[in-house]
């Protein structure tokens, strides 16, 4: 039996998702609560930020070691719609996040559970525990409700195992059009391209400089040997 709250945070991660949905990215949606507060709140930017980690958890993992001024993570759980990939259960545990909480598993590139038991590594200093399937109908009616739209679009296809073992497919296409939400406040990505200036050509220096090994071969250059003058021996 799941925990009531479970169902209040998840749905909070659903609205996140919608955001991505609305943008056209991979629907997900992701929170870290903290006592209570939510203090990470992130959904898929990877196609806005050209950036292949901007998936939800990582971002709200970095909102909230930002809020809490520590890379350490403890007493929080992580709600986030999808099971998590491997890089961001490795980055969960990085951050001893003590308890996953995810919607739908993912069976083709699961890292909690699923495909990779990353989370549950017996080799690893830290196993968070993992609460799956909370508001799970809820979670992939939103990854199948993305899909159909954008014909000629890049397509990825999501798939999950039904009861009766038929795997459907749920295809979202990320599109041209995209949208950026900063709605939490405590980290902002900002892009910044720093762009060099280069010399001009006619700055360049009155006389060349100086090979740095000139003066001293200058100094410690030694004199010609001079050999002394011969006079003609005299013949007895």
């Amino acid at each position: 039996m799941f925990d009531r709250s479970h169902d209040h945070y998840m749905r909070q991660a659903l609205a996140e998702a919608q955001k991505s949905a609305e943008a056209d990215e991979v629907p997900v949606g992701a929170l870290v609560v903290r006592a209570g507060l939510v203090i990470g709140r992130a959904h898929n930017q990877v196609e806005l930020l050209k950036d292949p980690t901007a998936h939800a958890e990582m971002i709200a993992i970095t909102q909230a070691a930002a809020a809490v001024g520590d890379w350490r993570l403890t007493e929080t759980t992580l709600y986030v719609t999808k099971e998590p990939c491997p890089m961001c259960a490795g980055a969960i545990v990085l951050a001893r996040i003590p308890t996953v909480v995810f919607g739908v598993p993912d069976p083709l590139r699961g890292g909690a559970v699923s495909v990779f038991t990353i989370l549950n590594h017996p080799q690893l200093n830290h196993r968070p525990e993992v609460v799956q399937g909370v508001l799970e109908a809820e979670c992939r009616e939103m990854l199948q409700a993305s899909s159909g739209s954008g014909v000629g679009r890049r397509r990825r296809v999501f798939r999950s195992r039904t009861e009766d073992g038929d795997p459907p497919l749920c295809a979202y296409q990320p599109g041209e059009q995209r949208q950026h939400h900063h709605q939490f406040g405590i980290a902002k990505i900002v892009l910044d391209h720093a762009v060099k200036q280069q010399p001009e050509h006619d700055e360049q220096p009155a006389t060349a400089p100086r090979r740095p090994d000139a003066d001293r071969s200058a100094r410690t250059a030694r004199p010609a040997l001079r050999r002394p003058p011969t006079t003609p021996s005299k013949t007895v």
